[in-house]
């Protein structure tokens, strides 16, 4: 063992606290008692009186030195093992203490500042983000120009990133397929303000397709996309971040370098977030008010179209004051209403129409759309704007659309309760004023429905007062008739036969489990009668069972369809309406109806044959109570004659207890 290498291993440095507080106490205490002994027995000090008491105390004191700086190590080592613990969890890592307890405590010291720096250096950046939060909050109270709040957004963003290149590309609405650049720093002929990129022409269609930030480090090395960096955008790496709102994702903004080739890294993306999610609310805010400031203009109109619905005015009267009130908030040139024809197909008709220009418009003329743009708008039941009404193909499309100064079309079809009623055709309105007031369109659009339908209901009511005579009629000649079944039976085909607007129609009553024809109208009944209907089977089976009426547009789709009546009849159903006969709480029967003769059976339909249906099924019952009451009256009579037989005094008896009675 070399000098050095023995020095190394004597040596205190590296050593723990109790190695040195050994070597200590050597030196303090050890060499100066053996230097006492050793004087002593040199100049006899030994003999002394006072040299024993002098050395215990000696001793003692030195034994206690000893305790008290073995207290203060095991303090000085318990403070280290602290120190340590404590570094290792504000850094996040595992600190090994070593034996220099001293030692320990300087590197925690040391890391503890290292990570005050770090936190001091977050706190700074969050103080500055929280300035730039409120900077923004603070500017949308003095701005309502979206646009420039999205270029200071931009800004402030590219500066606490150390970035110099980023744009905001917001969605085209209603469509969502085109990024508009609202602002833009650094990208020159590249990122103007209103540049139009394709939706899926570009990378950010993947941050809006995620909803989540896209942070590359090299476009070109990336496996998602692995292409040529492109000159314009500075850097390989750039971070494209969502602006999101509480319902979607509106637009992305993205940032890249060009002064230097720093990678962007995760805490990039941490530090925007706030910034920009922020900055898409008070964004998207800003817009909703300019919105609500829109549709407040635009309600007085809708207040005076709905007084015209709701007044006296009908007809053209009517549909001239709201194509009035649309020309104030809609800039077109014609405009005109046409009509479904539910008895003639795929026919429309002119019902009325305003024009600011000339036109070939004629009220009251049928224009056929099939195989035109209006047939798409019918069958796809939503509206369609024409950009360009030259590229139109079909004669009919060129002819109504392709007048003098047309250049632009919208069709919008008018619906109620979910169908389609009639088309409002508006010509040369601008597209930007249609993707602006889409909204406000549909609602003078409903409006407008409201006013047709309005005029539809005050002839349905006329007719339904026709169908409420007939109802009556029906349970007066029910009322009034026999007491016959059969005879019941009949009248109830012919009331249904008057006032059901159906091709043919019967009644099957229930016996035990099966349903037989009992009447019918339009039908051979010699050929129904063998044809019993199990419960359960068939459309009247379903409907026994259900209790309920049940509508069929198309019988032959009708999973519980049954063909026997159309294979025994040769009759073809088409569409049927069948509704049950209750009494006293029990399905007695089934009253059905089929192929309507105009149109489809609907709601109405149901409620005027279940009323017959009822009126039929009491009318049965006071039938079938009145033939009991008959066979038990004739049953009382026998039994009166058989015991005035047997027993001729029987006859006496009765009499007190018929008068008593």
């Amino acid at each position: 063992m070399g000098i050095k290498e023995w020095f190394d291993k004597v040596s205190i440095s590296n050593k723990e606290l109790y190695y040195k507080l050994l070597i200590v106490f050597g030196l303090f205490f050890i060499v100066p008692v053996v230097g006492v002994l050793y004087f002593a027995f040199q100049y006899d000090l030994v003999k002394d009186s006072y040299f024993l008491p002098f050395l215990l105390v000696f001793m003692v004191f030195c034994f206690l030195g000893f305790h008290l700086l073995r207290r203060l190590f095991d303090n000085i080592r318990a403070i280290s093992s602290s120190f340590v613990r404590t570094a290792g969890e504000a850094s996040q890592n595992n600190l090994t203490a070593v034996a220099d307890e001293l030692g320990n405590i300087v590197h925690s010291f040391r890391v503890l500042e290292d990570e005050l720096k770090t936190k001091v250096s977050h706190l700074e950046k969050k103080t500055a983000e929280i300035a730039i939060l409120k900077e923004l909050s603070d500017l949308s109270y003095m701005t309502l120009n979206a646009d420039y709040l999205l270029f200071i957004a931009l800004e402030r963003a590219l500066r606490l990133v150390h970035a110099d290149i980023g744009s905001v590309m917001i969605l085209s609405k209603p469509q969502r397929d085109m990024f508009v650049i609202k602002a833009s720093i650094g990208l020159a002929e590249h990122g103007k303000k209103g540049t139009i990129t394709p939706f899926e022409d570009s990378i950010a269609k993947y941050t809006v397709i995620n909803k989540t930030p896209l942070l590359v480090e090299d476009i070109e090395t990336d496996s998602r996309f692995g292409r040529q960096s492109r000159g314009q955008y500075a850097t390989k790496s750039f971070i494209c971040m969502p602006l999101k709102t509480s319902n979607e994702v509106i637009g992305v903004v993205t940032i890249s370098r060009r002064r230097n080739d720093i990678i962007f890294t995760q805490e990039d993306v941490d530090v925007l977030a706030p910034l920009l999610s922020n900055a898409a609310y008070i964004y998207d805010n800003i817009n909703l008010f300019q919105d609500m400031n829109a549709i407040s203009r635009s309600l007085s109109s809708l207040r005076i179209i709905s007084k015209a619905i709701n007044s006296s005015l009908q007809g053209q009267e009517m549909l001239q004051v709201i194509f009035e009130q649309m020309r104030k908030n809609i800039t077109f040139d014609t405009i005109a209403l046409l009509t479904l024809q539910s008895d003639q197909q795929n026919r429309l008709m002119i019902l009325d129409f305003k024009s600011y220009i000339s036109t070939n418009l004629i009220r009251g003329r049928f224009v056929t759309y099939e195989g035109t743009v209006m047939e798409k708008a019918i069958k796809e039941q939503r509206h369609r704007f024409i950009s360009d009404v030259s590229q139109l193909s079909s004669y009919i499309d060129k002819k109504l659309f392709g007048q003098p100064g047309t250049s632009t079309a919208l069709i919008l079809p008018l619906t109620v309760e979910g169908r389609i009623t009639s088309l409002l055709l508006v010509f040369n309105i601008p597209e930007t004023d249609w993707n602006r007031m889409a909204d406000i369109i549909d609602v003078m659009g409903d409006h407008l429905s409201l006013a047709i339908e309005k005029e539809r209901m005050i002839d349905m009511l006329l007719k339904r007062d026709n169908v409420l005579d007939s109802l009556s009629l029906v349970r007066s000649a029910l009322t009034l008739s026999t007491f016959d079944m059969q005879t019941t039976l009949s009248h109830a085909m012919e009331m249904v036969r008057t006032v059901m607007q159906a091709e043919a129609g019967y009644i099957l009553l229930l016996e035990q489990d099966d349903l037989v024809f009992s009447a019918a109208f339009s039908l051979d009944m010699e050929k129904l009668k063998p044809i019993r209907i199990r419960k359960g089977t068939g459309i009247p089976g379903y409907v026994v069972d259900r209790g309920a009426a049940v509508i069929v547009h198309d019988a032959g789709q009708h999973p519980n369809f049954s063909p026997l009546v159309d294979q025994d009849t040769g009759f073809v159903t088409r569409t049927i309406l069948s509704v049950p006969m209750i009494s006293q709480g029990q399905v007695t029967g089934v009253l059905e109806v089929l192929n309507k003769k105009e149109g489809l059976f609907d709601e109405a339909d149901e409620k005027v044959l279940q009323a017959i249906a009822a009126t039929v099924a009491i009318a049965l019952e006071n039938a079938r109570l009145y033939r009991e009451a008959l066979q038990t009256a004739q049953k009382e009579k026998t039994l009166r004659k058989s015991l005035e037989a047997n027993c001729p005094d029987a006859s006496v008896n009765t009499v007190p207890s018929e008068q008593a009675g």
